[in-house]
């Protein structure tokens, strides 16, 4: 599975991910098995997207959502509404920069971006995905420099 793609699945229906109304933050671990270190030296950097489903916004950009104490992620363009037995669930893709991601534990972090007069409640999140993909040449790559040392 080494610089394979591959889809990190949360199992935030098993382990709550979401803000409460009275929270203004919350978090949830990802462990990654992925060495980026390894794949730099290699020249076989990935990309990443982080796939997050939302129960309960109003606006698209009602969370800001960062991994590791890094940058704010940014939406890439992707938004999916889906049918959610009662209710809807919005789909945001986002783009993460590797420089973010480390082998081990990966904290993802969502901090609400405003406050609603009135109602304001739960956020759920109902799909995490991070998604990984190498370049297409990775495992050209690896046989290359494998045969040359």
């Amino acid at each position: 599975m080494k610089f394979k793609d591959k889809q990190y699945v949360a199992r935030v229906w098993y382990r709550r991910f979401s803000l409460e109304p009275s929270q203004k933050t919350t978090e949830y671990t990802l462990r990654l098995a992925d060495d980026f270190k390894a794949a730099n030296q290699l020249d076989m950097m990935p990309q990443a997207v982080l796939i997050l489903g939302f129960r309960g916004i109003a606006q698209l950009d009602d969370v800001e959502v960062t991994i590791n104490d890094g940058p704010a992620l940014e939406q890439n363009g992707y938004h999916y509404n889906q049918s959610d037995h009662d209710s809807f669930t919005d789909i945001l893709a986002y783009n993460v920069p590797i420089s973010c991601l480390h082998r081990g534990d990966n904290v993802i972090r969502l901090q609400r971006t405003r406050e609603y007069a009135g109602y304001m409640g739960e956020i759920q999140v109902r799909k995490c995905i991070l998604r990984i993909d190498y370049p297409p040449l990775a495992i050209e790559n690896r046989l290359r420099t494998t045969l040359e040392n």
